[in-house]
């Protein structure tokens, strides 16, 4: 089950980027021959609302020969409201504004070009998606029949995205690593030291397993939504000068500890009893923590 967790995870990753990289060719075609549209994209080009505007509408002069009626439904849907629309489709400041937009360009055969790759992308589009929605789907289901998903899924910051990729890295056999180093190596969140005659060099450690190392990277970076004590290790390291990547090098590696003990022990984690060791211990992160709100 783990092995499928593994595969199925890295599977999802390069699906994500090939989707990622359609998404970028897709947003370049519309700068060249329809930024109309991309004025009413969202935050993703993949979106499938906006896919379905663009199926719709593949054209900037399909798109402004729209009824009104059909402009200000389709920029509901893509959340383009501002306040209530007037009774009268015709007098919406959007449809108003569309209406009058001025082409690009009007050379023909960019425009042909143009709209041919479109129409292609936002297919391929609409395929990745279906296809990243199954793996998602097949890997919610290994998920929830696996030993450690509520191990995992105690732990501040981990999410359905990220659940599965630490159910993947750590595993199910216990005596693979003999320590939380062994695994801080392999995920390449411990540093590299070197050293020759008084000087010393620390340098980041590249040769790694690159999904696994963002693995942690990215499961350290959503921790600080929700972990006070993440929060106030960041802001320390930033506080000493570090860059933003390097803090969240430095609070992976503390996280990777904290990780491989509970599944060590099958312990289920408390954020609010780690902090109040930390506060038993007097660490200095303390001065860095953000103000608690009064109960």
């Amino acid at each position: 089950m783990t092995r499928s967790l593994r595969l199925l995870t890295e599977a999802r990753r390069d699906w994500v980027d090939e989707r990622t990289a359609a998404g970028n060719r897709l947003q370049q075609h519309l700068k060249e021959v329809y930024p109309l549209a991309l004025e009413l994209m969202g935050k993703q080009a993949y979106g499938e609302r906006f896919l379905t505007l663009l199926a719709k509408f593949p054209t900037q002069r399909e798109l402004q020969r729209a009824s009104p009626r059909k402009l200000v439904e389709y920029l509901t849907k893509l959340r383009c409201a501002l306040g209530d629309p007037p009774a009268d489709p015709r007098q919406d400041p959007r449809v108003i504004a569309l209406r009058q937009a001025k082409p690009l360009v009007s050379d023909e055969a960019v425009l042909r070009n143009g709209h041919l790759a479109i129409k292609h992308l936002v297919g391929q589009l609409r395929q990745l998606n279906k296809t990243i929605k199954e793996y998602e789907q097949e890997i919610a289901e290994l998920v929830e029949q696996h030993p450690d998903a509520k191990l995992f899924a105690s732990f501040e910051g981990a999410g359905e995205a990220l659940v599965p990729r630490l159910i993947a890295a750590f595993g199910t056999d216990r005596e693979r690593y003999a320590s939380a180093v062994d695994l801080q190596q392999l995920s390449g969140t411990a540093p590299i030291q070197k050293r020759s005659g008084k000087s010393c060099v620390v340098l980041a450690r590249f040769a790694c397993p690159k999904f696994l190392r963002q693995t942690f990277h990215e499961f350290a970076k959503c921790s600080l939504f929700s972990s006070h004590w993440a929060q106030a290790y960041h802001a320390m390291l930033r506080h000493k000068g570090h860059s933003y990547h390097s803090a969240i090098r430095a609070l992976a590696f503390k996280w990777i500890r904290i990780l491989f003990r509970c599944w060590q022990t099958r312990e289920l984690y408390n954020d609010a009893r780690h902090l109040k060791q930390l506060q038993l211990k007097k660490s200095p992160l303390l001065a860095f923590l953000p103000p608690q709100p009064e109960a």
